[in-house]
């Protein structure tokens, strides 16, 4: 069994938890309480959840109690090297940022989630750059783009993690 974390609209999992109330949101709860008993999950998926969580390593914690020996955690979050970050510093240029109650608390580094995964006693399967959600963009933008790529300057929005939880 797949839990979706923080949902939203998305689809995908047999279990979706939302803390605000949507057509895919089986439950509505909070990240840090999941009301799930203990090791009940294959996988454990959250994608742009993490860098909205005030504690992510109580949020882990929870995560790892519901997931099964051998399943799977994977986070997908905000990478603090990406560059329009710094260009936008309001956040407005999220696509998926369209509700007042969105905050960002923190972006990562794929450093920062090998530590929590490290923290938690997760082994470590992946931690990769992602394009995802990149918004569409004005002319000027666009250009500052390809700047940046041919620059070799972080061109990847997102930083996804996969850990399993040791047997």
């Amino acid at each position: 069994m797949i839990l979706n974390i923080g949902c939203g609209t998305q689809t995908f999992g047999d279990v979706k938890c939302d803390i605000y109330p949507s057509e895919a949101a089986d439950i509505i709860c909070d990240a840090l309480h999941l009301p799930f008993r203990s090791e009940c999950f294959d996988v454990v998926y959250s994608k742009t959840v993490f860098e909205h969580l005030n504690n992510p390593l109580n949020a882990l914690t929870e995560q790892k109690r519901v997931l099964r020996r051998g399943g799977q955690i994977i986070v997908i979050t905000d990478n603090s090297g990406y560059w329009r970050f710094y260009m936008f510093p309001n956040g407005n240029h999220l696509a998926y940022q369209t509700r007042q109650y969105d905050k960002h608390y923190g972006l990562y580094t794929p450093l920062h989630l090998q530590n929590f995964f490290s923290d938690l006693q997760l082994n470590v399967e992946s931690i990769r750059f992602i394009k995802f959600g990149t918004p569409k963009i004005d002319i000027v933008v666009q250009m500052m783009a390809k700047i940046m790529k041919r620059l070799n300057l972080i061109e990847y929005p997102c930083i996804e993690a996969v850990a399993t939880k040791p047997n």
